[in-house]
């Protein structure tokens, strides 16, 4: 035996040329030699259903040393296999009939070696096949070997002239079988110098395939196809699609509405299977009873995965829609191993719309807020802490075309409304985050969505305020603080504000957000940018003007810088820094005139609150 590899390399380079002209089968998909070397050993489930398999090592190559004087084949010859990767297939470990040997579906192919103490004349391999069953097609013949019941394709054994009593044959399987087939084989033997001459393994066990005819087969394997059962599409793949048209509950989809269509591999006990090698979706598309055409979709993998495909269609709207899926392997242009699905049909729905708009959003979509913020009372946060709101359309054809978030925003120097826009997620689910506010913050906000036909839905009002302890993640000795304008004239925020941030060697300028404070934020990223402890310069410039103050930053805790503009006359009863007031020229010197005798009425009254004030702001 220690001759072999060498008898297999030239076997090899003999065989090339023997077996080229056998069959047509077209080049194996891209990708398959990978599969193959990592393909389940043959001790697995079945991949085709069928009647009940011996388990592996259940009927064993008998071996025994070869002693050719008689006509009991195995004593005369010992009878070997090498399956790449396979110790269970491989030596004495390959089955005889009635057992099969399950092989991976990519497999390259295998030897099998004979030796015996005789020289050889002529060894013959004696091959019959079927391809994958279909319920059409139960028994179909293998391409270049027929399973016919009256002829077998019958290839030569090489023998080397050096050592006549050896003789190999290799099972291209991966250029000859395709996947899901069942091949059939025997092996005749000739000596000049034995007795008796010929001998066949098929005589060694009597068993008879196919039924009524006289083919004996002493060895059986399948090529595992990518379906485990040959009875039905749905065994094999699972079709789902979004909003979903088949199955159950049916929701059309809207006019502006695509439809996805996913298919899943399934397994024999209904998990994931195998990868899907190729799908196509085919869809008929017909409007008011008209025919618009025929197309072929292919599908793509979903999330990297050939266990799931995908595939995106429409909107059509107003059309009636049928289609169906085919899946295949790519050899013979998808002729191998081909199922299809029944034929799905569905109307594309000129509804869509609100299920039920007499109600409010609240009765049409799930809203949620995190942390949970009760609607209809105040709920208490602690400062700086972000707030998630989210709508999700649970009706599959009911889109959402925009929503907003309506909002006052108040603290103890100002307050400001306005709107917040929210970000779509897909067609049916939209999100906004709001920012953690600064302490003594107070917001109250709604949600207003509308559907495909901008029909708008309010919810109620959801209240907060936060104080207390800061919930943002510190890093040691770092902090981070807010920076407000307030309108004097108004006592309202300013929401677009210009201000910036620096120290001697660095600055970083902002806007204030729509809820009147602003927050420098980590650049091309998410999060508040926290600052070493130190002392900082801010400015903001806003209504024409520019003021600046120096902050101290040194605590965990943060605090609001604030500035005072003023764009029209100022209320004697403002309770205001006099230092940080700013009367805007917007107003002109009437406005001016107006303020100077109010404010210098209260300017003594006052003093001491603007220098506690001043202090305040600059810690």
């Amino acid at each position: 035996m220690s001759r072999l590899p060498i008898f297999g390399i030239l076997f090899v380079l003999v065989m090339a040329t023997f077996l080229a002209p056998i069959t047509t089968a077209s080049p194996a998909p891209v990708g398959a030699a990978a599969t193959a070397s990592s393909a389940a050993p043959s001790s697995a489930a079945p991949a085709s259903e069928g009647p009940t398999t011996h388990a592996a090592q259940k009927c064993p190559t008998p071996q025994y040393l070869p002693d050719w004087s008689g006509p009991s084949f195995f004593n005369d010859v010992l009878v070997s296999f090498t399956v790449p990767g396979m110790a269970n297939l491989s030596a004495g470990n390959f089955q005889t009939v009635p057992c099969t040997n399950f092989l991976p579906t990519y497999l390259p192919g295998f030897w099998m070696n004979i030796s015996t103490d005789v020289p050889l004349v002529q060894g013959t391999v004696n091959i019959w096949g079927t391809i994958w069953p279909t319920p059409n097609q139960p028994l179909a013949d293998l391409p270049g070997f027929p399973y016919d019941g009256t002829t077998i394709t019958q290839e030569p054994m090489l023998i080397s002239p050096g050592t006549p009593d050896l003789a190999s044959f290799y099972f291209n399987t991966y250029r000859f079988f395709y996947p899901g087939s069942t091949v059939y084989f025997n092996v005749t033997l000739k000596s000049s110098t034995a007795t008796p001459t010929t001998i066949n393994s098929a005589t060694a066990l009597s068993q008879i395939v196919p039924s009524g005819t006289d083919l004996n087969a002493t060895w059986a394997f399948s090529l595992n196809p990518p379906w485990w059962s040959h009875t039905s599409f749905g065994s094999n793949i699972l079709v789902s699609t979004t909003p979903s048209v088949i199955g159950g509950a049916i929701y059309a989809p809207n006019e502006n509405q695509s439809l996805n269509v996913e298919i899943q591999s399934l397994g024999p006990t209904g998990g994931v299977g195998a990868p899907i090698p190729e799908a196509e979706l085919t869809l008929n598309i017909m409007h008011d009873g008209g025919f618009d055409g025929t197309y072929g979709i292919p599908f793509a993998a979903s999330n990297h995965s050939f266990q799931n495909l995908s595939s995106t269609i429409g909107p059509y709207p107003g059309a009636e829609i049928e289609f169906n899926i085919s899946a295949w392997l790519p050899w013979e242009n998808g002729a191998i191993d081909g199922i299809s699905s029944p034929v799905y049909w569905f109307n594309w729905s000129a509804q869509g719309g609100w299920p039920s708009p007499a109600l409010g959003l609240g009765a049409n979509a799930v809203i949620t807020v995190t942390p949970s913020v009760v609607a209809g009372a105040t709920t208490k946060l602690l400062s700086a802490t972000p707030v998630n709101v989210s709508v999700t359309e649970p009706t599959p054809n009911v889109t959402i075309s925009s929503s907003i978030l309506r909002f006052h925003y108040s603290d103890a120097q100002g307050s400001i409304s306005g709107i917040f826009p929210m970000h779509l997620v897909g067609q049916r689910a939209t999100y906004a985050t709001l920012p953690g506010l600064p302490a003594g913050g107070h917001l109250t906000f709604s949600v207003l969505a509308k559907d495909v036909f901008n029909n708008p839905l309010a919810s109620g009002n959801y209240s907060y305020v936060e104080n207390g302890t800061s919930a943002a993640n510190l890093t040691p000795f770092s902090s981070f603080f807010y920076v407000e304008g307030i309108n004097a004239s108004t006592d309202t925020l300013l929401s677009g504000a210009s201000f910036t941030v620096s120290n001697s060697s660095w600055s970083q300028s902002a806007v204030t957000t729509p809820f009147g404070f602003g927050v420098l934020i980590i650049p091309n990223g998410a999060g508040t940018l926290q600052l070493p402890y130190g002392r900082y310069t801010v400015s903001m410039t806003t209504l024409g003007h520019t003021q600046s103050t120096q902050v101290t930053l040194s605590s965990p805790t943060p605090f609001t810088v604030r500035f005072w503009f003023a764009n029209g006359a100022v209320s004697a009863t403002s309770d205001l820094p006099l230092s940080s007031l700013t009367v805007g020229l917007v107003a002109g010197t009437a406005a001016l005139a107006l303020a100077v005798v109010p404010l210098y009425r209260w300017f003594e009254e006052r003093q001491k609150k603007a220098e506690a004030e001043r202090t305040r702001v600059t810690l």
